[in-house]
């Protein structure tokens, strides 16, 4: 009776069977037959322009943002270090006077 009993391996779902490049081939092709050599290259600077402005704008907001980040961990190091309020308003303002100082020179 332990002979007779099979173990069936499942076999994955399979559904109708769609030829995803033919479809997508054809669609594209009807699209981009409508529009001449011009204007695709048109619609393609005109998008990659704005797309890396959206990127530039992003990358400036995670650049602030993270900045933010940054500092406040430093701040927040130093205060568990138990430096004073005094300490570490000297310690962030160290860099900025040697770079004021540089920047006024150059004028």
């Amino acid at each position: 009776m332990a002979g007779s009993m099979r173990i069936k391996k499942e076999q994955p779902l399979r559904g109708p069977r769609i030829d995803s490049q033919a479809s997508l081939g054809v669609g594209v092709n009807e699209i981009l037959s409508r529009f001449e050599a011009g204007e695709i290259i048109g619609l393609v600077a005109v998008t990659g322009v704005l797309l890396c402005g959206l990127v530039a704008i992003i990358m400036g907001i995670w650049d602030v943002h993270r900045k933010g980040e940054i500092n406040a961990a430093l701040k927040q190091d130093m205060l568990n270090r138990g430096m004073s309020a005094d300490d570490i308003r000297m310690v962030l303002d160290a860099g900025t006077h040697l770079v004021d100082s540089l920047r006024s020179n150059r004028s």
